[in-house]
């Protein structure tokens, strides 16, 4: 019986081992994904900007033409 309960918990121990490695890896690939998505909505962003500034400098130097 006792051999039993301890063959039970070794497995038990087992299964848990493996299920947390497999939850791990499952919610770094999730943050990995969220973070590709954040990092590419900052460069769209960025790019905006940037041309944001370009347009704004075209139509200052525009305006201060004769």
């Amino acid at each position: 019986m006792e051999h039993m309960l301890s063959d039970l918990q070794c497995n038990f121990q087992e299964e848990i081992k493996l299920y947390t490695n497999e939850c791990t890896k499952h919610t770094k690939g999730l943050v990995n994904e969220m973070v590709k998505k954040i990092d590419a909505k900052k460069k769209k962003l960025k790019k905006r900007q940037e041309k944001g500034e370009n347009v704004s400098k075209i139509l200052c130097s525009r305006s201060m033409m004769p």
